[in-house]
């Protein structure tokens, strides 16, 4: 069993070799030469990463696995933190968004990072907005995080995660564009990570931001398609979160009776789940469309 200690890429490279039971000839040969693979496994030479590449392969061990190794079997601070940013789903849960917040700010005192400064960004939006409903003081805060990001030749995984969030501070005609490159981005991706599997949420994102602006019919197509792939996924919470968008279009073309019902499934089905606070925010959003209180057990 590994420990935790940190170690270095030499001490990795010994670590992994030894565990596997390998002589330094067996795992090296062809790749390095004698003198190179001790210096190496000694922290005397620090090898190329075509070298580093050519072992891993060799020992099928990916080079974010070789990272969580040398990192003693931890995850990094900025994967940690992306990590917890994802899995807070929605903007109901302020408290975590503030605790995750604070923690990025503390990092970022004691090492400065792009990334984490613009998510940092993003969760003071988001805050911001939850806190004041000032649309326009959160953009001007999110709007900060797009002037890093448009000056780039190409965008990246942690970009299509930032950028996913950002919808609501473009106009309609920038969203258009910016929505094509976002699934050019993907498409590239596919085989990378969860990428291909963040097209439901940008499309979900999308769909939120059509409702923004009125534009419902193709609001309408935007969700038929998320809750495809989120069933394809297996993806309970946003087939609730797309169906529940779905009863409040029902109801703005004028089916009361199946609106209702739906909306009643969808909010009942998040709190009997356990997403009581997501059940509490859609029920006040169903309360303002159309005056019915639903409730969030049934009767």
């Amino acid at each position: 069993m590994g420990n935790r200690q940190q170690l270095t890429i030499g001490q990795t490279l010994k670590q992994i070799r030894t565990n596997s039971n390998l002589t330094q000839k067996e795992l090296y040969q062809d790749i390095m030469s004698v003198g190179h693979r001790h210096r190496v496994e000694a922290d005397e030479q620090i090898p190329s990463f075509d070298k580093i590449n050519q072992i891993l392969k060799r020992l099928y061990v990916t080079f974010d696995e070789f990272i969580f190794i040398m990192n003693g079997y931890q995850l990094d601070s900025t994967t940690v933190f992306l990590k917890e940013f994802r899995e807070i789903k929605s903007t109901v849960y302020l408290d975590k968004m503030e605790n995750l917040q604070k923690r990025i700010l503390d990092h970022l005192a004691k090492d400065y990072s792009p990334f984490l400064q613009n998510l940092s960004w993003l969760l003071e939006s988001i805050i911001y907005k939850k806190k004041t409903n000032d649309f326009e003081g959160s953009r001007a805060i999110a709007y900060k995080i797009w002037q890093n990001l448009e000056k780039k030749d190409a965008w990246y995984y942690g970009d299509f995660i930032l950028i996913n969030n950002l919808f609501y501070i473009f106009d309609f005609q920038t969203i258009e564009h910016i929505i094509q490159r976002l699934f050019d981005y993907t498409e590239l991706y596919a085989d990378f990570n969860d990428a291909k599997k963040m097209v439901k949420y940008t499309l979900y994102n999308y769909a939120t931001f059509l409702k923004r602006y009125g534009h419902f019919q193709k609001m309408e197509e935007t969700l038929n398609r998320t809750l495809e792939l989120a069933h394809q996924d297996h993806d309970l919470l946003l087939i609730i979160d797309a169906t529940y968008l779905l009863a409040e279009l029902d109801w703005i073309k004028g089916d009361k009776e199946k609106s209702l019902k739906t909306a009643k499934n969808a909010i009942q089905s998040l709190y009997f789940f356990g997403m009581q606070d997501i059940a509490v925010d859609n029920k006040e959003e169903w309360l303002k469309l159309t005056n019915i209180e639903i409730p969030l057990e049934e009767n």
